[in-house]
């Protein structure tokens, strides 16, 4: 089960530079499908690391925001790849890539939590995932173990596309 639909991820600051660039932008799209695909995995990724139980039964709503929000991040990166984007595509891309960083981030520091679409907060697993009380300080060391030990100050936070500064 995808976490959005194609009609989630499009709206006006996708639908015309799309539209232009010879993509398809129906309900039906394989471009967008792509990247509902890509911002699926990213997200299992995560929540599994996190200690959810995957695939869900249903989506749950805090899921679906951060799907419509890495798709549509991906879609228009990849839109703009190799062209100077607009002021106003600049924007979006980085709106997009920030509102999925957000709710990663308040999942990852133990703020917020996933819950159902009639308020149940849905549990992790027993295994050695870590509590909201105790969260782990480097949640995807297995995933880049490149990376150094967390809290992580903003030149090394895997969520942040700030580059190191010299």
């Amino acid at each position: 089960m995808a976490y959005c639909a194609v009609a989630d991820v499009l709206n006006k600051a996708i639908i015309k530079p799309a539209t232009d660039a010879g993509w398809d932008v129906t309900s039906n799209s394989p471009d967008v499908g792509e990247f509902i695909t890509e911002a699926q995995s990213v997200i299992d990724g995560i929540l599994g690391k996190l200690g959810y139980a995957l695939p869900f039964a249903a989506v749950p709503p805090v899921v679906k925001e951060m799907a419509k929000a890495y798709a549509r991040y991906a879609l228009l990166r990849d839109l703009f790849t190799g062209d100077a984007p607009s002021q106003a595509a600049s924007s979006s891309v980085k709106a997009n890539k920030d509102r999925f960083d957000a709710l990663v981030q308040g999942l990852l520091s133990g703020e917020s939590s996933l819950v159902d679409s009639v308020g149940v907060v849905l549990p992790r697993s027993d295994g050695n995932v870590q509590t909201a009380d105790y969260p782990d300080p480097n949640p995807l060391a297995d995933q880049y173990p490149n990376f150094p030990a967390g809290p992580y100050p903003d030149k090394f936070n895997p969520l942040s596309d700030q580059e190191d500064a010299p």
